[in-house]
């Protein structure tokens, strides 16, 4: 799948040969579908990803938007269990037809077994990978993500329980979207406002972001001298930072979708020596020296389970070959 799904996007031009080997790089190390890799390196956006994956499997897209929301005559139609199993989100009712969201339409054994027990034909949706895992979570909870956002005085006042309940949690989380959901959600219990960046070699691209209504994910924003991002990534320091009137801030303050502050809090999150993502959040509320010793923490923290998910994908793909057994 991974390779017609890469040959479709650059049949159509969408990626480049450069960018498609990239992304098959980016999928070795982390894990995941080719098409969220892609999206995670910032070379595709959700969009173009649905609309490859509909031709692709010769099924309609579901958009986002109608994800976002269950009708109440839905609810409960499967169990939670059964939808996390088999990734599949019903959506839409018609008649005799259940409207479902699902990342592979060709499990015949799936959409039989949601057919048997809603009693409704089942008409299958595709949904990218990480959109799917995205709205799981919000609608019925999720094995490898929270269920619900983290309230904010109780985990402000207490780092070290937030630390034991992202560190459980990171645990077991074996995919770079689970990893970075985790470290969304912990800098959301410490600021109104936040988001995490993916970095590139000369720019970053807005994964996802909370309090931010304007932001504008999978943009791409350059790590050009007088950025704010830049400077994170080049100095140790993990406290605030003055925000300067500068063209690269200016263009991350765009994708961000509000009006440049005075200073943010950015965490740089390093593997082997090098920056991989960057966690952005304004107006934190953290004391010193605890703050800094909660940040370093959750820095160091992500990096491992990032080197975690790194070595399962390393594994999975030595027992596979030794086998001749896909992973």
């Amino acid at each position: 799948m991974a390779r017609k799904l890469g040959e479709l996007l650059l049949a159509k031009g969408l990626v480049t040969e450069r960018q498609l080997q990239e992304g098959l790089r980016s999928q070795r190390a982390f894990g995941g579908p080719i098409g969220s890799n892609l999206v995670q390196l910032g070379f595709i956006d959700e969009d173009v990803l649905s609309a490859a994956l509909s031709e692709l499997h010769a099924v309609p897209a579901v958009a986002r938007e109608q994800l976002m929301t269950i009708p109440t005559e839905l609810r409960g139609v499967v169990s939670g269990e059964f939808a996390r199993r088999h990734r599949l989100i019903p959506f839409r009712i018609s008649g005799g037809d259940l409207h479902v969201a699902v990342d592979n339409p060709t499990d015949a054994q799936a959409l039989a077994e949601a057919s048997r027990i809603t009693g409704l034909r089942i008409l299958p949706h595709v949904a990218p990978a990480g959109l799917l895992r995205e709205m799981l979570a919000r609608h019925f909870g999720s094995t490898d993500a929270p269920v619900a956002e983290p309230d904010p005085p109780a985990r402000r006042a207490d780092g070290g329980l937030l630390l034991r309940e992202i560190g459980r949690q990171l645990a077991r989380a074996d995919t770079r979207d689970a990893i970075l959901e985790l470290a969304l959600t912990a800098i959301a219990s410490l600021a109104p406002r936040v988001a995490v960046l993916v970095v590139r070699e000369q720019d970053a691209v807005l994964w996802n972001a909370r309090g931010l209504v304007g932001a504008r994910r999978g943009r791409a924003v350059p790590l050009a001298s007088g950025s704010v991002l830049r400077a994170a990534c080049e100095t140790p320091a993990l406290w605030p930072i003055p925000v300067e009137p500068t063209r690269a801030n200016e263009e991350l303050y765009t994708a961000l979708g509000f009006a440049r502050p005075s200073e943010a809090l950015v965490v740089p999150v390093k593997l082997k020596e090098r920056v991989v993502f960057v966690l952005y959040a304004e107006d934190a509320v953290l004391d010193e020296p605890a703050g800094v010793e909660l940040l370093s923490s959750l820095s160091t923290m992500l990096a491992l389970s990032l080197e975690r998910a790194i070595l399962r994908q390393k594994i999975l793909r030595m027992s596979g070959a030794a086998t001749g057994v896909s992973p």
